[in-house]
């Protein structure tokens, strides 16, 4: 129970009272009168003011991960007079951020409301909320009476499903871009043949149907699609080298939203989806396949995986790779190299895969390494850390050429630019190089 203000200022002008009364030497008697007049009034309140009101959860039980999200109460007011109420949750502070602290509001007499207040997953995961702390205004607005109650909820945090909507929205209007261009969907220009139409200026020469032309008596191409029904694959290292930050979240986080994204994205355009884990082993995998159904189940596979400490085992998991896919796949890899030596690994064992698959390597550029070696320093430590940031760069930029003159596809990416570069790769892709 706490004083609300309307107790305070009463308190306030009892205090007045004894100080006047004390010109007239009534002082000791107003204040003995009025406080044990205010005890009483405050006592009533009290015992007037009972827990006439019901409150139940009203959430979504999958939340996304990063994103605000509201978690609600449905409150109704069983009594006569207006009911002002707060409700703060418990939540596990370490795996969520409160944006908001508190849910409040004011029901009318008989009336329902859905309150609630905002918070922002920082990990994924299966979490219990338990408690809530009720607190509402009495009768009187004297006090403020505090209430515990056991509601218990369980709340799974995926991956952030709410950006599927945002790129399928960017995809078909056009607006994932690269160096200016818009890439997506160019009619005729794909693998698989669709119509027929009038040759127009600039088409190639190779497209020409000349048995159409000399029937019709006019140029005639053949127009193509992008061939459908392949399979994509997100293949997502979550060993050491991804368990570590950019920009306030795990490089695991953003491979993880990223491959969610290409997998709708891939399904949309009428390709199949699949998804495989791994560290020293092997932690999910959901073999290719579309629909409602399929989303699901990638989603189940993705919101528990967390990072290991441990070096990834490259060899076991395309050796598991080959065994399950047999199909020409177009991979989409998400991993890092700390060392020249990790990247020599993954290059021996690499052709378990390519062999049969068309791999594309993508790795997040270390910005606040980069930060580091572009600052000015003076003093010997600052001077000492430049020099180290210079030194891992080198390294990068030796590895990321090792992988190149080998032949294998890598792109290094901005963090923020993560999921459209993957996109756009995957569209260049089907348009190039994966028949």
């Amino acid at each position: 129970m706490q004083p609300t203000k309307r107790l305070i200022y009463l308190a306030a002008l009892g205090s007045l009272l004894t100080g006047l009364g004390y010109l007239i030497y009534l002082h000791i008697f107003i204040f003995f009168f009025y406080n044990i007049t205010l005890f009483i009034v405050v006592l009533i309140d009290y015992r007037i003011s009972r827990d006439s009101f019901e409150v139940k959860r009203d959430y979504e039980p999958k939340l996304s991960l990063f994103a605000e999200e509201e978690m609600g109460f449905t409150v109704y007011n069983k009594s006569n007079e207006p009911l002002n109420i707060r409700i703060k949750d418990t939540i596990p502070d370490y795996c969520f951020k409160r944006v908001t602290e508190y849910a409040v509001g004011e029901i009318m007499p008989h009336q329902k409301k859905r309150i609630f207040y905002v918070i922002q997953p920082k990990k994924r995961g299966l979490y219990n909320f338990k408690e809530i702390y009720v607190a509402y205004v009495s009768r009187f607005k004297l006090i403020s009476k505090h209430v515990t109650y056991e509601m218990k909820a369980e709340i799974k945090v995926y991956p952030n499903i709410k950006d599927l909507k945002k790129y399928r929205l960017m995809v078909f209007g056009g607006y994932i871009m690269r160096g200016g261009k818009k890439i997506w969907n160019r009619k005729g220009e794909g693998m698989e043949f669709e119509s027929l139409r009038e040759y127009i200026y600039g088409d190639a020469y190779s497209k020409i149907n000349w048995k159409a032309t000399a029937s019709m008596n006019k140029p005639i191409i053949n127009q193509y699609e992008i061939e459908k029904n392949q399979d994509i694959i997100a293949l997502i290292d979550a060993g050491r080298a991804m368990s570590y930050e950019v920009r306030g979240y795990k490089k695991l986080d953003l491979a993880i939203n990223t491959a969610l994204i290409l997998s709708d994205i891939a399904n949309i355009s009428g390709d199949k989806s699949g998804l495989m884990v791994f560290n020293r082993e092997v932690q999910q995998y959901v073999k290719p396949a579309t629909g409602g159904m399929h989303r699901n189940k990638l989603l189940e596979a993705l919101y528990t995986i967390d990072y290991s400490r441990d070096t990834s085992n490259f060899g076991e998991a395309f050796t598991y790779l080959t065994y399950k896919q047999k199909k020409r796949s177009l991979i989409f890899m998400f991993t890092e190299f700390e060392t020249m030596d990790e990247a020599s690994e993954y290059m021996k064992v690499l052709p378990q895969i390519s062999k049969r698959h068309l791999v594309i390597l993508f790795m997040m550029v270390k910005e606040k390494v980069v930060d580091l070696s572009l600052s000015t320093a003076t003093l010997d430590e600052a001077l000492f850390l430049k020099g180290a940031a210079l030194e891992i760069l080198e390294e990068r930029k030796k590895i990321i050429a090792s992988l190149r003159h080998a032949g294998v596809m890598c792109v290094e990416c901005l963090p923020d630019t993560l999921t459209t570069d993957v996109i756009n790769h995957y569209i260049q892709l089907k348009h190039k190089h994966f028949s």
